[in-house]
């Protein structure tokens, strides 16, 4: 006859839901550190991008985008005007569609440039949440 473990167990962690206060709390503090840390380009905020070097490509991703959308095309991951006449897949290209979905959304109210800096320091804010 086996040998019954009497032994207790550990009970599970508990883990305790957060209130919205805390999710607030936690959006306005990586806010506060995003603006911080990019506050040069606060001072230029409406005539220069969030991005230098290689990030500009989020610059003609959120454009093309844009310019898609605004021509009345669906095809947002096709670009025909590329690789001519065949045309090019951008599935597999670098594309941030949600970036390029919340500037385009806030481009008649800001302008091309402000909303793209907007959506640049969203995206980090959510990246860092």
């Amino acid at each position: 006859m086996l040998a019954r473990d009497t032994r207790q167990c550990d009970p599970p962690l508990k883990i305790l839901p957060l209130n919205v206060k805390d999710h607030l709390l936690a959006l306005l503090l990586y806010s506060t550190l995003v603006l911080i840390f990019t506050y040069p380009m606060m001072r230029h905020f409406f005539n220069t991008y969030a991005a230098g070097g290689d990030l500009l490509v989020y610059v003609w991703s959120t454009w093309f985008f844009d310019h898609n959308v605004a021509n009345g095309l669906t095809a947002v991951l096709w670009n025909h005007e590329q690789y001519w006449p065949m045309g090019f897949n951008m599935l597999f290209h670098n594309y941030a569609i949600a970036h390029a979905i919340l500037a385009h959304t806030l481009k008649p109210l800001l302008g091309f440039t402000a909303s793209f800096n907007i959506a640049q320091l969203f995206s980090i804010v959510m990246g860092a949440y």
